[in-house]
């Protein structure tokens, strides 16, 4: 016996991952495009949101309560300008979805949804430190919100700079 390589059965392996790769791509894509753009008027009445969020997040006095209504004061102002969750989404997965265009750290996002998961779904205690990690995670959010809004504000001048000189060209 003399062994040899065949080529065959390698080339349809890969045949089977390139095609599973282009139509993961496409889906993903298709996906993308069906959502929503982003309005300019989101990010200030997000940032407007969070910042009345934590006001009242700071001023309740049972933990579990404030976890659980920070997240759905959010998800209520998301799905007020049309993005809302869909009904197979976790928590996690439709913020992740939502904030993968902004400029917004997915660790702070993450954490709020995991306080929120806790707070809503489990039986145990919410400490009053879950609710400081539930409005650090939330100024997080705000701050990043703001500073794509900026961002965004200035891309949108550079923009309009850009259309104004090819006018006068």
């Amino acid at each position: 016996y003399e062994p040899e390589f065949a080529t065959g059965p390698v080339l349809i392996v890969l045949g089977v991952i390139a095609v599973a790769t282009i139509g993961w791509l496409i889906a993903y894509r298709a996906r993308r495009r069906s959502l929503p753009p982003m309005s300019e008027s989101l990010y200030p009445a997000l940032t407007d949101v969070l910042e009345e969020t934590l006001d009242d997040l700071r001023a309740e006095a049972d933990p579990r309560k404030a976890v659980i209504g920070a997240y759905a004061r959010m998800e209520r102002t998301l799905g007020a300008y049309g993005l809302p969750r869909l009904p197979a989404e976790a928590p996690d997965e439709y913020l992740q979805r939502i904030f993968a265009d902004l400029e917004v750290s997915r660790r702070s996002v993450s954490r709020l949804t995991s306080l929120f998961a806790w707070a809503k779904f489990s039986g145990h205690d919410v400490a009053p430190e879950m609710k400081d990690e539930a409005i650090a995670a939330l100024e997080a959010v705000g701050n990043e919100l703001r500073a794509a809004e900026m961002l965004a504000e200035a891309r949108r001048i550079a923009a309009t700079e850009e259309l104004r000189e090819r006018a006068w060209s």
